[in-house]
């Protein structure tokens, strides 16, 4: 694979997407998913950061993203990985289809309608989907609509996006016919995912972001890295 340019060019370069990038990255390591070998759709795959973690791991990527300006980078960036703009609210995605594993890190809280999404991942899906998303403190299963600048290449095209409780997504997963659900052990490394759950309905603690990971597979994995749900 080539190494991208190591340039600071859009707003995933700032040190704020890189020190986040980093934390997920590890922690996505630590986990210890079988990815060589996989097929692995990128979805929101901005100017390729995480992509290329999936193609170091053996990985053979596809990414899809909103914006034309990100897949014009991701191109300058990555020649040789295949790219295509994509809205996913809109657009048929299940045409460039299957995958082993939908990889979706970052994006589904840019959605106004997650469950509409993860009922397309499921279709495209063969082994596992994963989700890392912003969320709300709560316990119950709930979904939020956020109004989003859509002039910012980082939030929704659609300026709205959503923030789900862990129970949501957890619902919406197992709605679509993932009969295997997990969190992770441990969280990764950074602030924004080691909050003290309150269930106070909060988006935000102390003033970032609340954001969680969730693995669904169509079969049993055994992993101690990962927590069955019921």
């Amino acid at each position: 694979m080539e190494p991208y340019i190591n340039v600071k060019t859009s707003v995933f370069d700032l040190p704020g997407y890189t020190e986040i990038t980093k934390a997920r990255l590890d922690h996505l390591a630590s986990m210890n998913l079988t990815l060589a070998g996989k097929s692995v759709i990128d979805v929101g795959c901005g100017t390729g950061r995480l992509t290329e973690f999936l193609i170091g791991q053996g990985a053979s990527v596809f990414g899809v993203d909103g914006r034309e300006d990100n897949i014009q980078q991701m191109r300058l960036f990555y020649s040789n990985v295949e790219v295509e703009v994509v809205d996913l609210e809109t657009d048929d995605l299940l045409k460039y289809g299957p995958f082993d594993i939908v990889f979706y890190y970052g994006i589904l809280y840019r959605l106004s309608d997650p469950l509409h999404f993860i009922k397309n991942a499921e279709k495209l899906c063969s082994d596992m989907i994963l989700i890392e998303t912003c969320i709300t403190d709560a316990l119950e299963p709930l979904c939020k609509i956020e109004i989003e600048d859509g002039t910012n290449n980082s939030q929704s095209i659609h300026h709205a996006g959503s923030r789900t409780s862990p129970a949501y997504v957890i619902f919406c997963l197992k709605k679509a016919g993932f009969p295997y659900v997990y969190p992770p052990v441990e969280k990764p490394a950074h602030p924004d995912f080691l909050h003290e759950k309150k269930y106070d309905y909060a988006s935000y603690n102390n003033g970032r972001l609340i954001r969680e990971i969730f693995v669904a597979s169509r079969n049993l994995l055994n992993n101690d890295r990962l927590v069955l749900v019921g």
